[in-house]
């Protein structure tokens, strides 16, 4: 993991977020997720958020699977890869 403290804290913190959304099925901690990757004064390192959410996006349930694919394409878009945001919606 790279960058500061800060960066290293909440990419951690993002990535804890989404192990609940996976272990515990609960949409209080997507909403939790969702809030914090749009604050912004959040500051993160969304690569490895994404990869956290590649490993597991197909074990995910039908009703959160379409939620979290939407953060990935937020933090595509956050990261200037706009042409792999459009793919990932098609």
């Amino acid at each position: 993991m790279h960058g500061n403290r800060k960066e290293r804290f909440h990419t951690s913190l993002a990535k804890l977020y989404l192990k609940f959304v996976y272990n515990k099925r609960d949409r209080e901690y997507f909403e939790k997720l969702h809030n914090f990757l749009r604050d912004p004064t959040a500051n993160y390192e969304g690569n490895e958020i994404r990869e956290v959410i590649n490993k597991y996006i197909e074990e995910y349930p039908n009703y959160l699977r379409m939620e979290i694919l939407k953060e990935e394409i937020f933090l595509l878009g956050k990261e200037r890869r706009h042409d792999t945001a459009i793919k990932k919606l098609f």
